[in-house]
């Protein structure tokens, strides 16, 4: 984890109906002549200006950005979607409390929420849902906008919420990192009842988001590793064989032509990209998302990368250099401009 733990909103013995009540009142003042209360911490007034300054209005929800298809999408592209059963298991003690974990990407749309249905049912009329944009930008001061906007852990307390829809809420966010190149993969969230607060959420948060970035590390060596014992053969065949620790394996005639298309643009394709090329402009992206996790549970989850799809660079293959394509039966129509022929890759040596 880079950075360090934000001040907490409130203290062991904290009496928290009067502090939440004297954050109201703060709120009020602050909303009212744009001068928040010295009451306020420095890091939430901090946030209510940045909120003010982007136009935030306090009586409204988040606004939605993705539906339920989109997000469910790029919730699994997404580097830690296959963390999030072990994320719930380490904070699963606190449902009974109240609480729920919410999980949004670098951007602030939330992917994914887990918690006992009451508690998840409080976050719907904030719009607190995968979706939703709970950046400071989209919804004011809250703990995952305000930890993605400094980039380090931060509590934010009822009233410190910027949004009124938010003053029952006590939240804890961290923002989680690449383990590699140290850029913000995402927020890790925990929320429940303001009269539920305590000081060890900021703590118990943050130490879930450096076990991420711990196991993404792990999880990346590993692939690493299986990796290199991974070869596509295309040329000269009909369909693409791949030889990993399991033996060969013969693909399918759209799992042939995906992989042709990654040999042939190793610096990666987008969603669009492969659909457009496999199905023609009108594709859903959903289509190619859906052929990649099919692909993905025949060669494991280490050989075609995401963001963009890509073949793991330790992944070997017969392609020469050029673009290449597919073989001369495909339907695929996505880039018929390339100086090479679609059938290049299929072609004897």
């Amino acid at each position: 984890m880079r950075g360090s733990p934000g001040r907490l909103a409130l203290g062991v013995e904290s009496d928290h109906a009067r502090l939440a009540g004297l954050l109201r009142r703060a709120h009020t003042i602050a909303v009212d002549t744009g001068v928040p209360p010295r009451v306020v911490r420095e890091i939430v007034s901090d946030s209510w200006r940045r909120s003010v300054a982007a136009g935030v209005d306090p009586e409204h929800p988040a606004p939605r950005m993705l539906d339920a298809g989109r997000t469910a999408g790029r919730l699994a592209s997404h580097p830690v979607g296959p963390l999030l059963s072990r994320i719930s298991g380490m904070l699963e003690a606190l449902f009974e409390s109240g609480y729920f974990v919410a999980f949004s990407d670098a951007d602030g749309v939330l992917l994914w929420t887990d918690g006992p249905s009451q508690a998840l049912q409080t976050a719907v009329a904030p719009r607190f849902l995968p979706g939703f944009l709970c950046s400071e930008d989209g919804v004011g001061t809250n703990a995952i906008g305000t930890a993605l906007a400094l980039d380090q852990p931060v509590q934010i307390f009822s009233a410190e919420h910027f949004s009124r829809l938010l003053h029952g809420w006590t939240c804890a966010a961290a923002p989680i990192h690449d383990p590699d190149s140290g850029a913000v993969l995402g927020a890790i969230d925990l929320s429940g009842d303001f009269r539920t607060a305590h000081v060890h959420g900021l703590p118990l948060v943050t130490a879930v988001a450096s076990a991420v970035e711990a196991w993404l590390s792990t999880e990346r060596r590993g692939a690493e590793e299986r990796a290199d014992e991974v070869s596509v053969a295309l040329a000269g065949r009909g369909r693409a064989v791949v030889t990993t620790t399991r033996g060969r394996l013969e693909m399918n005639r759209r799992h042939s032509e995906i992989l042709a298309l990654l040999a042939s643009n190793p610096a990666g394709m987008t969603v669009r990209d492969l659909a457009r090329a496999l199905y023609g402009s009108s594709a859903p992206g959903a289509t190619v998302r859906a052929e990649i996790t099919r692909l993905r549970r025949r060669l494991g989850p280490d050989v075609v990368l995401s963001r963009p799809y890509r073949l793991h660079e330790r992944v070997s293959t017969d392609v020469g250099d050029g673009r290449v394509g597919l073989p001369p039966e495909s339907p695929a129509r996505g880039f018929v401009e390339a100086p090479r022929s679609l059938d290049a890759a299929f072609e004897s040596d």
